[in-house]
């Protein structure tokens, strides 16, 4: 990655934040607005900012709190290994773009799958990551191209787990399987977003019947969600309102 540092200056650079980003979540949008001092040459007329809310972006070294400028992609198109914002949804992911074979993904730096789902769209490239350092200096990061993507993915990590959820558990009570039916959790990828705190929230769902669930999924092998994990409706409302 290419590096430059500026003396940093106390102006107004014309850009407002447009949300801060976290990987897999909907772009908050509680702070877009926020004037961003910043000089104003790192910046192009149609570009936009966001800003990492968490650490989970050191990967592509990103850190929390610096702002990434995004070149806008209305049509949807980047090269590949380019350094993107995708999202699915509401939901965002960055990471080196894929799309070879009819498949379209987001990945890590070590070839590991972010996100391949029907509906992955480019929102944007990140032409440029700006950290603010101890010195009241301003650090900008131009994002390395990776140039060795593989030819294909299907190896490194399997796709999203769309089996039926009521199957892979195994037999439930009526007091279970309705408790999945409210929430609207039909495959095993949809039952990863929800955590033991979050079933409870069901109408009718009672710790036994929560914990009838957890069992099954501990004894097929699925993952769920942590307690201090996001609410799917906090996290995702358009798909699981």
């Amino acid at each position: 990655m290419k590096k430059r540092r500026v003396q940093h200056r106390q102006s107004d650079s014309g850009f407002r934040l447009a949300g801060e980003i976290s990987q897999g979540l909907p772009i908050d949008a509680a702070v877009a607005g926020e004037r961003l001092m910043i000089p104003r040459d790192i910046i192009e007329e149609k570009e936009i900012v966001y800003r990492a809310a968490r650490g989970d972006l050191q990967e592509f070294g990103i850190e929390c709190g610096d702002l990434l400028v995004v070149e806008q992609r209305p049509d949807g198109h980047a090269a590949s290994a380019e350094l993107v914002v995708a999202r699915i949804g509401r939901r965002v992911f960055v990471g080196h773009w894929w799309g070879k074979h009819g498949r379209r993904a987001v990945m890590g730096d070590a070839f590991s799958v972010v996100a391949e789902e029907r509906g992955l769209q480019v929102v944007g490239a990140i032409t440029a990551i700006v950290r603010r350092t101890d010195s009241n200096a301003i650090e900008t990061t131009t994002p390395a191209k990776r140039t060795d993507l593989p030819e294909r993915v299907q190896k490194m990590e399997p796709k999203p787990d769309l089996r039926p959820v009521r199957w892979a558990l195994g037999p439930l009570s009526t007091r279970a399987r309705r408790c999945l039916e409210r929430a609207k959790i039909l495959s095993v990828m949809d039952l990863a977003y929800w955590s033991p705190r979050a079933l409870l929230a069901m109408r009718g769902a009672g710790t036994l019947t929560i914990q009838e669930i957890v069992d099954a999924s501990t004894r097929a092998g699925l993952h769920i969600a942590s307690d201090d994990a996001p609410l799917p409706w906090v996290a995702d409302p358009e798909r699981w309102r």
